[in-house]
């Protein structure tokens, strides 16, 4: 397999990280919610 090599602009860059980390924090929330501890009544379970 050859390696590509792209040339971008800075801000072409930029908006490339920024759409694929906006894309990520949804699903970190997510994973975040599931992993909480319940707590019913004061109780962790």
């Amino acid at each position: 397999m050859t390696e590509q090599i792209i040339v971008t602009t800075a801000e072409q860059l930029r908006s490339i990280v920024a759409d694929e980390v906006a894309a990520i924090i949804p699903k970190l929330d997510i994973f975040r919610r599931k992993n909480d501890p319940v707590v019913t009544d004061g109780i962790e379970c």
